[in-house]
């Protein structure tokens, strides 16, 4: 089944990724108020049938996930099936592989870009993201 990616932004403690197909994610509870990320914050009692993330990302040095996309593209080889997303905080691109109850390690692409706010991806398949300074970039293969 199609499986879609949904990034959360955190309040104090974590950032979320959820990565669910449409039937678990039509009404699904991901815990907003009570939980963020792993832990129950509030004092309300525990949601029970909550849907937990699959990728937790801890503040610091995280403060804002700006959600990605899994790439498509054909030319990026080494990042084909990967989950390609960013921090607005921090200027590197991240990268994990994303599966059903959990995520691969979250590692950096080499690559930086200044307060990414989206991604993209155009008929092509190729991945563009935006700058908040107004700013378009492209991945691109090496050659």
């Amino acid at each position: 089944p199609t499986r879609m990616t949904i990034a959360d932004v955190g309040q104090n403690r974590f950032e979320e990724v959820n990565y669910a197909t449409v039937a678990e994610a039509r009404g699904a509870n991901f815990g907003w108020r009570n939980h963020e990320g792993p832990e129950l914050v509030e004092e309300n009692p525990a949601i029970a049938d909550r849907t937990d993330p699959v990728l937790s990302l801890p503040h610091p040095p995280n403060c804002s996930v700006i959600g990605g996309l899994v790439v498509r593209d054909r030319r990026l080889a080494d990042l084909r099936g990967r989950y390609v997303f960013a921090d607005f905080c921090r200027r590197s691109l991240l990268r994990t592989r994303l599966a059903p109850g959990g995520a691969g390690p979250v590692t950096g692409l080499g690559l930086a870009a200044p307060r990414v706010t989206s991604f993209g991806e155009d008929a092509s398949r190729r991945v563009w993201l935006s700058s908040l300074d107004g700013r378009v970039f492209r991945l691109a293969p090496t050659r």
